[in-house]
């Protein structure tokens, strides 16, 4: 998680947003594609800058758990900055609470395996399988 955190917290939104942009436009310029190959280049392209959804489950999470601490267990909660495993040592019923907010967050199964990536995948993928079909 904390690298997930630090990854996404600290990101430079406008320079990913515009590489995918720039991706985007130049797949869009690209001559003699068909229009399978097309659509499946800009489904390639939305595919990898889908991690997105990551810096909105992390946002949450960060809320969750300054709405469990603050302000009974610390004054603020700063992403690098915050003992948690202090905190977790006074008050481990807050740390049971917020395994169950990550699991919750990152749609954890009973395996153990993550899905957050799941939904926002299939709806990428159903986009351009929809253009596939209706626009080839």
């Amino acid at each position: 998680m904390v690298l997930h955190l630090t990854t996404y917290a600290y990101r430079d939104w406008d320079s990913y947003l515009t590489h995918q942009y720039d991706e985007k436009h130049a797949i869009e310029n690209q001559k003699g594609l068909t229009n399978v190959e097309y659509y499946d280049r800009l489904e390639e392209n939305e595919r990898h800058y889908a991690d997105r959804a990551y810096a909105d489950v992390l946002a949450d999470l960060f809320g969750d758990l300054e709405q469990m601490l603050v302000p009974t267990y610390c004054d603020h909660l700063a992403i690098m900055g915050t003992n948690l495993e202090q905190v977790f040592q006074k008050a481990p019923l807050v740390r049971l609470q917020f395994t169950q907010k990550v699991r919750e967050r990152f749609l954890v199964d009973d395996q153990g395996e993550e899905h957050v990536m799941d939904q926002p995948l299939q709806s990428i993928h159903q986009k351009y399988e929809f253009y596939r079909t209706n626009f080839s």
